[in-house]
């Protein structure tokens, strides 16, 4: 009991000279606590009076089993981090160290509200590549002050009431010179603060690492994976580690071996998705027209509100085109653009930021460029500023010949962030009514965006009943677009480009209002974060029509977005030999799989949720067809090919190989 004594002792006489940063690590603490609450992950793994009585135990016992128990969950790493981000404070004399600690408190609790806003929307964390896109910021403004809620005041109110005492403290402490004795006692302080600091964040890592969790270190594919091990400070540190690693000293190289890998992959790829199918060809020489709508999800269509129908139009268009009922987006934290990435590249997005802003110089084997080496005129139509997700560069990069961006519209119905949905359809029609056929146009909707304020006169729909405000703007605004979307066909028709063309719609992503008890999950039929509920916040529409409505019907087999490339040329009869795309045609119905940003993946027979530490066998394993939870052995034999896929796509873009493929002519 005497070593307790002394610990007791010492921690009362740092307790008394040092209660302005004791009561600083308590209130980070408490803020890295609520964060975690906020967003449904873990901080403490048993619960915050269990976790003090085991630390009780550990300090009176020294026991190994409880030590054990306290490195799980995010406490112990969280506040060994706050101590490494911290200890230099106690070098200062006290009104330093008091203004010093009310600037820290301040930056990082700032850096925490960003996270919790940005993982509202893109159930992500901000990272030094987002941090490249800061200027998106400004016109996700609306959507931005959408995401905000009554408890977020609790992160500040602690620094509006240590402002006036940090006046207080300059006003009545004075300077004074700090004895020799003093400066070695704040020395040994924040000596041992630093140690204390070191410890309690090596070890849990060290453990973690021992027991083989060191990959996701080095191969990256989720934030939140690397969150759940290093929590919030630890996960910005390791961020900004490995930014600096990747983008300035420029260590991340792709050995010999990893090439002849990605070149052996896509070599039997390119194999695998030119088998021939019925519909190889079929539409040869057609226009191609592809419209991706803004946060269109999949179960609205057939269905109904009040009685309404909420997409008519798209309804009608199921019965005359190929309806894709299980097609995925595969967006991150890129969103529209990455949808886009991924249409126009058959690549994956990145874990983290935009491959539009930071790969836009790469060499990419695209689906415009390949069009425009078969006689195709390419053209993006989209309302809005050139330079947003970097596409006045990107769409250069991939194949585009013109840009029709907001100057070349008429501002003559302003809705939202731009026109009007129904405005940019019928002047995109216009102008492609004077392209050289055969043309590939690529249109991009914008009137459904985040947060979904619909002015009341385009508000159609009788929503009596439903309370979720947000929700409700969000089915008008959906209601609205398929109204958009049934004058554009009309139109086309008119133009007599609709049975010369084939015409594609599909959604870029969800809307970003899926939680497990919202009144969306609940309109959907969707409890909890069970299968439906996955699906139905991953599923947006695809419809694929062709010209005659040939080939029309429900297609129930998996997909996503990256497989939107290879379905148009298949249809268009155009090989794939050569051409550096991961996705597969929709019409080869054998070894279907979607894979996700965050590790997750489907077929056609299984869906596999991965838990956040990344390991195969603690995720979960369900059965498409009885929608229950099955044995992880029927996920085993595709998890390491999409793992694989994932990290593949990765190398291609970080090590910009197509252009060294496409150089030395493999």
């Amino acid at each position: 009991m005497k070593y307790l004594k002394n610990i007791l002792k010492a921690l009362s006489n740092f307790f008394l000279h040092y209660i302005d940063y004791i009561l600083f690590l308590f209130l980070i603490t408490f803020k890295l606590f609520l964060f975690a609450r906020l967003t449904g992950t873990v901080f403490v793994k048993q619960g915050t009076v269990q976790y003090l009585s085991t630390f009780f135990d550990w300090l009176l016992h020294w026991n190994e089993d409880s030590l054990d128990l306290l490195r799980k969950g995010i406490v112990m790493i969280s506040l060994g981090a706050i101590l490494l981000l911290s200890f230099w404070i106690l070098f200062l004399p006290r009104r330093a160290r008091f203004l010093s600690l009310v600037i820290l408190n301040f930056l990082i609790t700032f850096m925490i509200f960003a996270d919790l806003i940005y993982f509202r929307y893109f159930e992500d964390l901000i990272s030094a590549n987002v941090l490249l896109q800061i200027g998106q910021v400004g016109a996700l403004g609306n959507s931005i002050s959408n995401l905000f809620s009554g408890i977020d005041w609790i992160f500040f109110i602690d620094i509006l009431v240590l402002i006036p005492i940090t006046i207080f403290v300059f006003k009545k402490v004075k300077r004074t010179k700090a004895s020799k004795q003093k400066r070695i006692s704040r020395a040994a302080s924040a000596v041992v603060i630093f140690a204390v600091g070191y410890l309690l964040v090596a070890y849990p890592m060290k453990v973690f690492i021992e027991k083989g969790g060191g990959y996701l270190f080095e191969k990256t594919l989720s934030n939140m994976r690397v969150y759940e091990v290093t929590g919030l400070l630890g996960f910005h540190g390791f961020d900004l580690y490995k930014f600096v690693n990747e983008n300035v000293l420029h260590k991340n190289t792709i050995s010999e071996k990893e090439k002849n890998h990605i070149q052996e992959w896509f070599t039997d790829h390119q194999k695998e998705i030119s088998q021939k199918t019925p519909y190889y060809g079929i539409a040869k020489g057609k226009n191609v027209i592809t419209v991706q709508v803004e946060a269109f999800q999949n179960f609205f269509i057939d269905k109904k509100v009040n009685g309404q129908e909420i997409t008519p139009n798209l309804n009608k268009l199921k019965k005359e085109s190929m309806y894709f009922n299980h097609f995925y987006h595969q967006t991150a934290s890129g969103r529209t653009s990455d949808a886009e990435f991924l249409n126009n590249t058959s690549l994956y997005p990145l874990y983290t930021g935009a491959a539009y802003i930071n790969y836009s110089g790469n060499t990419f084997t695209a689906l415009p460029e390949t069009l425009k080496d078969n006689g195709y005129e390419t053209a993006a139509f989209h309302a809005y500023k050139p330079s947003f997700w970097n596409r006045y560069l990107m769409y250069k990069t991939i194949g585009i010949d013109t840009f029709y961006s907001l100057d070349t519209f008429k501002q003559d119905e302003k809705l939202g962030w731009s026109i009007s949905d129904e405005s940019m359809l019928r002047q995109s029609a216009e102008k492609m009514v004077k392209l050289k056929s055969p043309f590939y146009s690529f249109l991009i909707t914008l009137s459904s965006h985040h947060p979904y304020n619909l002015p009341s006169n385009y508000q159609e729909l009788d929503l009596n009943g439903y309370q979720d405000g947000t929700f409700k703007n969000y089915l008008q605004s959906v209601h609205y677009v398929d109204k958009a979307i049934g004058t554009f066909i009309e139109q086309l028709k008119k133009d007599g480009l609709w049975d010369e063309s084939i015409v594609i719609f599909y959604g870029d992503h969800d809307s970003g209002l899926m939680k497990a008890d919202s009144e969306i999950a609940q309109f959907g039929g969707a409890k909890g974060e069970d299968l439906t509920f996955n699906q139905m916040k991953g599923e947006v529409p695809m419809f694929i029509h062709l010209p005659g409505n040939e080939k029309a019907g429900v297609y129930q087999q998996v997909g996503g977005q990256i497989d939107i490339s290879p379905t148009i040329m298949h249809l268009l009869g155009i090989s794939p030999k050569g051409k550096y795309m991961m996705g597969t045609p929709l019409f080869q119905e054998d070894n279907r799989l979607v894979v996700f940003r965050t590790g997750a993946y489907t077929t056609n027979h299984v869906y596999y949720q991965p838990s956040l530490d990344g390991k195969f066998e603690n995720g979960t394993c369900f059965d498409t067809k009885t929608k229950n939870k099955t044995t992880l052995d029927a996920c085993k034999k595709d998890y390491k090919e999409a793992t694989d896929q994932l990290e593949i796509s990765d190398a291609i873009l970080k090590g910009n190989l197509i252009k060294l493929f496409k150089k030395d002519g493999k």
